[in-house]
């Protein structure tokens, strides 16, 4: 062999291997992937109707884990109902808290997305302002999903009442309510990344 040649250590086989079967990247050593349990994977709000030049690239969702434990983001599918989605697929293991959030949205980039807080991850799906929807799914189980049909106003997300964190709780729309304080570049209201205020 040259000298440029590529050099595989067992080790280098049997941590691929893991990362196909389940495993993600802590650091450098794989561990299994921690997948949401039933109920803790939560949609707390979304701008589907973004104010400002390409204004596409400024939407967004989060999630909340109401868990007591973290999960891992790998593996996760983020989609609109009936439409295949984006599959968060890094080998790095990509946790969210017990009480902590994660953001998504249609660019990572802060200069188009509104200075939004650090992204997780991105979707290339559009957020309709009317017969929207949002799922996260595990494979073939949804683990959220909420739906809408009017109500969405320009340049304000809507979020949900802290009284109502589950996955029941925020399939009620009148649960939703327009935010009102300013983030990023200050042209659109929200609250990324960090806890609702309770409604009106």
């Amino acid at each position: 062999m040259g000298s440029n040649a590529t050099h595989v250590t067992a080790n280098d086989i049997e941590t691929q291997i893991k990362l196909r079967s389940g495993f993600c990247l802590d650091g450098v050593v794989p561990r299994p992937v921690a997948t949401p349990t039933a109920g803790a994977l939560v949609i707390t709000e979304f701008l589907a109707n973004p104010a400002g030049t390409a204004d596409a690239q400024r939407e967004w969702f989060e999630i909340m884990n109401t868990g007591a434990t973290a999960f891992d983001m790998n593996g996760l599918e983020l989609a609109r109902s009936g439409v295949a989605g984006n599959l968060i697929s890094t080998t790095t293991c990509k946790p969210v808290p017990a009480g902590g959030f994660a953001l998504f949205a249609r660019s990572a980039d802060p200069a188009l997305n509104g200075l939004l807080p650090p992204v997780d991850d991105t979707f290339a799906f559009s957020l309709p302002d009317s017969n929207g929807s949002i799922e996260v799914r595990n494979g073939a189980t949804i683990l959220d999903a909420i739906t809408w049909t009017t109500g969405i106003v320009s340049g304000q997300s809507k979020q949900l009442d802290p009284g109502f964190l589950t996955v029941i709780g925020n399939d009620t729309t009148t649960n939703f309510c327009n935010s009102t304080v300013p983030y990023g570049d200050n042209t659109n209201t929200g609250s990324p990344k960090v806890g609702n205020t309770p409604c009106p």
